[in-house]
């Protein structure tokens, strides 16, 4: 945000609309990429993925106008994002898992915490050792090596392909082609007209925007305060670290307790944090509910994608 409102000249208003426009892409593409999955393998998915989104990030630090840099992450960054991130992730755990699928969505989104708590300090040395483009198409190298290798050599996509049935189950493969994934076939216009399709959907929706938004600007806000770089860096580290806990907790809960409940208490930390940035703390409180927070944006992954698979079943 900083490198952008200092090269551009623009306020950091339009500095974060790049953000913006990486949630409309991963939103526009998103039914469109559910549908693939369930159809296609989800390995090639993911490793078309991985090159479309590391060809995105150099295109974004290659860009000589905004207006290009908008298009690549319209269209690239965020399409090949959708297609290696949580829907794809979220999708094969509730395919591989049924008695225990709380507890594995909750390892699972915890890749995005580590992504945090390890590749935000590297990306803020490398935006201050070579510059912000040059990050760019580090951090691309970085997706298309790591995200490709794992989608090509480990990834399956269904327990049944290899001989073996949800939560590890041992079958011959005759009777695990037998046991197809569970819950109806849901097509777009039913999902439409389900109820607790939109009350899931916006509820879930509301709470992403309130904390992706905190999250994209909680480093210029350390800065404006005065807080420098490493310790901005830290913020959010910390923020990571608890968001792995907040992971792992809830996705254990979402095993015994109404979801309901479980996302209402989301929503509880969200607001917490909301109170105290506009109070302005210092850096010492600032730090403790930015643990609050990852603790709220930890439980939120694991929740929504626990009622999803409830409601609605592995198949679709």
């Amino acid at each position: 945000v900083k490198p952008l409102e200092l090269e551009f000249g623009i306020s950091r208003g339009d500095a974060n609309k790049g953000l913006a426009l990486f949630i409309i892409g991963m939103g526009l593409s998103a039914p469109l990429i559910g549908r693939l999955i369930d159809r296609r393998s989800a390995r090639w998915v993911m490793l078309f993925g991985a090159a479309w989104m590391a060809l995105g990030l150099i295109a974004v630090a290659l860009a000589p106008s905004l207006q290009w840099m908008a298009l690549a992450i319209l269209f690239m960054v965020a399409v090949g994002a959708t297609m290696i991130g949580p829907l794809t992730a979220n999708t094969l755990a509730s395919r591989w898992f049924d008695r225990r699928r709380g507890r594995a969505l909750g390892l699972v989104a915890v890749g995005t915490s580590v992504g945090g708590t390890l590749l935000v300090p590297l990306i803020a040395y490398n935006i201050e050792a070579f510059g912000w483009r040059q990050a760019l198409m580090i951090q691309g190298g970085i997706i298309l090596v790591i995200v490709g290798a794992l989608a090509l050599w480990v990834v399956r996509d269904r327990p049944q392909d290899i001989g073996l049935l949800a939560d590890g189950a041992l079958a011959n493969r005759a009777e695990a082609a037998s046991h197809l994934p569970a819950g109806p076939v849901w097509t777009a216009g039913l999902l439409l007209r389900h109820r607790d399709f939109w009350c899931i959907g916006l509820s879930v929706g509301l709470t992403f925007a309130v904390t992706q938004s905190v999250l994209a600007s909680l480093v210029p806000y350390a800065a404006d305060a005065g807080i420098d770089a490493q310790r901005g860096a830290l913020l959010i580290s910390v923020l990571s670290v608890c968001s792995i806990l907040g992971k792992l907790l809830f996705g254990a809960l979402a095993e015994r307790v109404d979801k309901r409940w479980l996302l209402l208490t989301v929503v509880c930390f969200t607001v917490a944090q909301l109170c105290t940035l506009i109070v302005q703390p210092d850096f010492a409180l600032l730090l403790v509910i930015c643990g609050i927070a990852g603790f709220a944006i930890g439980g939120e992954l694991p929740v929504w994608a626990a009622i999803i698979a409830e409601r609605f079943g592995s198949r679709s």
